[in-house]
């Protein structure tokens, strides 16, 4: 009898168990469901609407998503962690045709689709005469008829420029002719300059105002109005596997037409026309940056680079770093010597040359390691080897112990020209600017291909790079 009553307890306890589980599994897609569709920043610029929510934003065109979105907004190249994982705030400058992203209390502005540089700034430091709570956590942004407006709780502030107008902050709705629902606070808004349309949205839907007049059947829910906005999406951790070839292939392919010349003595010492060409797609058509190579010294002579120019270039795999192997092939002598420029007296008469030097197998080697940051793969750490044995005319191997000391000089010269060029190539990839465009390419040629979204982390292995990264589940 009382193992049947064990027996009929377990039975009833199980019972309970099973309820409880199917009322979880029954009520959790309907709660999930019943959650409010809320916009966190909206901005429309070049006859798109961009919507935002969390990680993500839609983009449409009138209101209809187009295809191919959601996406994460790592879309948006140089955004800081902070801001991928959502937006407070964003507006369109269409004078400026600059794009203001707010998260916390810093903002940046984004040309097309890149973050300027030395950004993000302070909101408080940036936007002048603003009370101190509008300098973090904005609800909303606007720009509408040459002013900026921002939005909190139940204010709003005007702006000229970067300086707020007399008169502000005003209370909702203020000008605006919003329903009384958005009095509290909005969540989003912005302007369509080209219909005179302003949106803002609050909670699940959101009010249509011609100019500042409520239009015929607003507010309307946010589930209705945008289609598209309501797919349900999910974040998931991945990994995904390429070849090393592929991403060698493909900066070889980038890097085509890429030159190094050194050069620093056209009839004056004082002349330097050693520089880094790099193809127009990763400098934006700017003008190579001129670097300087010193002359090396000795005794009455000095030394210059003359007219050496890389030959060909080569991207490959050196153990876990991607390396730039770029070649020369010397035409004539590469380091001539000459009689000192500003001596008195030279020994050997004015026109007079010192020993000519050739530079054997000449080569300079670029390490860079792949690295993940803000969603997307780097470059990083650029690491320069001069490689090559310079001698003059075979004269030091002759010389027997001890060496000449004008041996010694050439020996040294080597290393005077190897920090050169180790600094100036160094400086120019270290560039943001190009930093930012290299990994742009890569995005667009390999990672969208492979709908790779928000890379977390990029390692070797195998031959093949191992790519952590976030995958967009619809």
């Amino acid at each position: 009898m009382k193992y049947q009553k064990t027996i009929s307890a377990r039975i009833i306890a199980a019972g309970f168990v099973v309820a409880i589980s199917l009322i979880v599994s029954i009520s959790a897609p309907i709660h999930a469901a019943a959650e409010p569709l809320k916009v966190d920043a909206a901005f429309n610029a070049n006859g798109y609407i961009y919507l935002f929510r969390q990680w993500a934003y839609w983009r449409f065109k009138g209101n209809v998503v187009e295809k191919g979105y959601p996406k994460t907004l790592n879309r948006w190249k140089g955004l800081e962690r902070p801001f991928l994982e959502g937006l407070d705030a964003a507006f369109y400058h269409p004078d400026r045709k600059k794009i203001y992203m707010f998260k916390g209390s810093k903002y940046v502005r984004i040309t097309k689709i890149t973050v300027d540089e030395k950004y993000p700034k302070s909101i408080g430091k940036a936007w002048k005469g603003l009370p101190k709570r509008f300098h973090s956590d904005l609800d909303a942004a606007i720009f509408r008829k040459g002013k900026t407006y921002f939005f909190k709780n139940n204010e709003y502030v005007r702006l000229t420029g970067s300086k707020m107008d007399a008169g502000y902050p005003l209370e909702l709705p203020g000008g605006w002719g919003l329903p009384k629902s958005f009095g509290r606070r909005v969540d989003a808004a912005l302007s369509w300059r080209d219909k005179s349309k302003n949106y803002f949205f609050q909670s699940d839907k959101y009010a249509r105002l011609s100019d500042v007049k409520l239009d015929d059947k607003y507010p309307a829910p946010i589930r209705k109005g945008w289609l598209g906005l309501d797919t349900e999406t999910r974040l998931e951790v991945t990994k995904t596997s390429i070849p090393t070839t592929l991403l060698i292939n493909l900066l070889n392919t980038t890097f085509k037409g890429t030159k190094l010349r050194l050069d620093n003595y056209n009839g004056s010492y004082k002349e330097n026309d050693s520089r880094l060409t790099l193809p127009k797609k990763l400098t934006g058509g700017k003008k190579p940056t001129i670097f300087d190579i010193p002359e090396g010294r000795w005794g009455p002579f000095f030394y210059y680079v003359n007219d050496i120019d890389s030959t060909g270039f080569k991207f490959y795999m050196s153990g876990k770093k991607i390396a730039l192997k770029l070649s020369f092939e010397g035409n004539g002598t590469e380091i001539p010597g000459r009689c000192l420029h500003d001596a008195v007296l030279c020994v050997l008469g004015d026109d007079a040359t010192a020993p000519d030097v050739e530079w054997n197998n000449l080569s300079v080697i670029v390490t860079m390691k792949p690295k993940a940051s803000n969603g997307q793969i780097y470059l990083v750490k650029p690491a320069v080897t001069v490689t090559g044995a310079p001698e003059i005319q075979g004269l030091c191997n002759a010389i027997p112990v001890p060496r000449v000391d004008l041996c010694d000089i050439i020996s040294d010269y080597k290393n005077i020209m190897r920090i050169a060029v180790a600094s100036a190539l160094q400086r120019e990839l270290n560039k943001p600017a190009l930093r930012e465009r290299l990994a742009s390419v890569i995005q667009k040629e390999i990672l969208s291909s492979l709908k790779i979204a928000s890379v977390e982390s990029i390692k070797v292995a195998g031959g093949n790079f191992e790519i952590r990264h976030e995958k967009i589940i619809k």
